[in-house]
């Protein structure tokens, strides 16, 4: 019996006739953590106060001043390197993210087992978790598990082991089911 392919993610239905679902996929994926226009003021923050207290550390006379001035724009200087840090990952993750878009195949795995799970710490009610099963055009049988909110399955049935499910596949180590 042929079963239509399970989306965990209903906001793929309807993508994934023609290439849309890589537009999609995209859209989803580059919700930047911070507004591109504030990361320049973000990365000048921390690096102002380092700029002045060195400054007055250079002005002033005192050796101690001097001292505590070059600590205190030390502390800044740290402070610049980790929010690049976080800055450089982020365009790294948003260059993947672009990358799993362009190159990614749809390709049509199976549901090994899908279940209802309560999350500890949770805010929400529930997820539905699929644990599912791909084979990649390299003949590599890829396993994977995701979970998504899903509260319109609170009560429905969900699908059984063997459902087709669809999954994006980058190379033989990344892919994401839909």
């Amino acid at each position: 019996m042929a079963h239509e392919p399970f989306l965990l993610d209903p906001s793929f239905d309807g993508t994934l006739d023609s290439d849309a679902f890589r537009a999609h996929f995209l859209r989803k994926a580059q919700r930047a953590r911070v507004p591109r226009i504030i990361l320049p003021l973000i990365l000048l923050v921390p690096l102002t106060p380092s700029l002045i207290f060195l400054i007055m550390g250079l002005v002033s006379r005192d050796p101690t001043q001097y001292a505590i001035s070059a600590g205190l724009s030390l502390l800044g200087v740290l402070g610049f390197v980790f929010v690049l840090v976080i800055y450089l990952d982020d365009r790294k993750q948003r260059a993947f993210n672009r990358r799993f878009a362009r190159e990614s195949q749809k390709l049509t795995g199976r549901v090994v087992s899908c279940l209802r799970k309560q999350y500890p710490n949770a805010a929400y009610g529930g997820a539905v978790e699929v644990v599912y099963t791909v084979r990649t055009p390299s003949g590599v049988e890829l396993n994977g598990a995701r979970a998504l909110v899903r509260d319109d399955l609170l009560n429905a049935p969900l699908p059984p082991p063997g459902t087709p499910v669809v999954v994006l596949v980058l190379d033989d180590k990344w892919h994401l089911m839909v």
